[in-house]
């Protein structure tokens, strides 16, 4: 007779990454996007990080009111890191497959394997198979709602190990030579030496790879929320399992309402089916109910990693974008008028004015003899007090 996992021993369907989501098992995505499950597949989507095998360099991001994307010369390779954090168990495994939307713009197939037990951001080589360049299109944004495109489909498939039944299969038994993020590829190619062209965007490059491989994350308000609520949870089953004191578990889960939902439905909707314990009048548990209870907390739980999860993959993002360069239509023509915009770049311009008119009068003879020594005193003095007075007056 079939077991669970010899149904697992196949391809996975919408409605299996659905409920991986769900459960967070087997299968963990984060940030996992319901709109991006299609089919037998999810599609993974890019991140700002794209690195160009032709220039050694990451490319310019180009952030514009319809949407972002990236521009790759011809024949040249773009190393593409996911949006996408994946976390899969001993017994499944995956396959990458191109978009037909975007080998049909002139970009190459993509076909790799997904190993067991991975865990990390996918590294994907995007290549142009063509003569001319082509607009990589990353995201499109329609009523200020930014949507990513896919770039690749992930396929996942159940497997059986010999070490199912036991439980015991580990990374080494799959004899896996592929690390998160591939930062064994990124490591070798910042090791290359320096660029004369494009220096630069390498030792940036460079920076940005040094930091990945170290990074550890900034413990924000995120954290310190997600660990109080992980904290209470242990509170709550010690005062069942351990101290068989309902009242004080019953007054732990009550305290869960601190915390803000808006942006984290699924743990709402789990904190609310802990909570439907709060109806049962009895204060006398019986060991089946303890086990139950017991279960929902470990739900919870799961869904308190998740969230920091998450949280890390974000950060890791934004770590990326402050090493991209972003370029938006009329961006140099609004830093000029930022520049201009701001008080001392005028007091600077006027300064060079003043003397620059006063040396050109004194030239022309229409200033008297030692006119232009106070003129120019003065004009070294008219930004400080021009800037005390602005100041002054904020």
């Amino acid at each position: 007779m079939p077991t669970e996992k010899d149904n697992l021993c196949r391809q996975f369907s919408t409605t299996d990454i659905k409920n991986f989501r769900k459960n967070l098992t087997t299968v963990i995505i984060a940030p996992y996007n319901e709109s991006q499950v299609k089919g037998v597949g999810y599609n993974l989507t890019a991140s700002n990080m794209v690195y160009s095998l032709a220039k050694r360099k990451l490319l310019t991001i180009y952030d514009y009111k319809d949407g972002r994307y990236f521009k790759l010369g011809p024949h040249d390779t773009a190393l593409v890191l996911s949006n996408e954090y994946f976390k899969l168990d001993s017994n499944v495994a995956g396959n990458f497959y191109s978009r037909v939307r975007r080998v049909s713009e002139g970009l190459g197939h993509i076909s790799t394997t997904l190993d067991p037990n991975w865990q990390g951001m996918f590294l994907i080589a995007i290549n142009n198979t063509t003569n001319r360049r082509i607009n990589v299109q990353l995201s499109t944004i329609f009523e200020g709602v930014e949507e990513k495109i896919g770039i690749a489909t992930v396929v996942l498939t159940g497997i059986k190990s010999e070490k199912d039944d036991d439980n015991t299969s580990t990374l080494d038994d799959f004899n896996l030579d592929n690390p998160a993020m591939r930062i064994d590829i990124l490591k070798e190619l910042s090791r290359e030496p320096n660029h004369f062209i494009h220096n630069s965007g390498y030792r940036k490059f460079k920076k940005l790879v040094e930091k990945l491989d170290n990074f550890t994350h900034v413990e924000t308000d995120i954290y310190k929320d997600i660990n109080k609520i992980k904290e209470h949870l242990i509170e709550i089953r010690n005062a069942l399992k351990y101290e068989n004191d309902v009242v004080k578990a019953k007054s732990l889960i009550s305290s869960l309402d601190w915390f803000n939902f808006d942006k984290n439905e699924e743990l709402k909707l789990k904190i609310n089916d802990l909570k439907k314990y709060l109806d049962d009048e009895n204060y006398y548990i019986h060991s089946q109910k303890v086990n139950e209870i017991d279960g929902k907390i470990t739900v919870l739980k799961k869904e308190c990693d998740y969230i920091l999860l998450c949280e890390n993959v974000k950060q890791i993002h934004t770590l990326i974008d402050s090493h991209v360069n972003f370029y938006q239509k009329f961006s140099k023509i609004k830093k000029f008028f930022a520049i201009l915009a701001n008080h001392r770049s005028w007091l600077f311009i006027t300064t060079v004015l003043t003397i620059i008119v006063a040396l050109l009068l004194k030239k022309a003879n229409l200033l008297p003899d030692g006119s232009e020594i106070p003129i120019t005193v003065a004009a070294a003095i008219l930004p400080s007090l021009i800037d005390s007075i602005i100041s002054k007056t904020k």
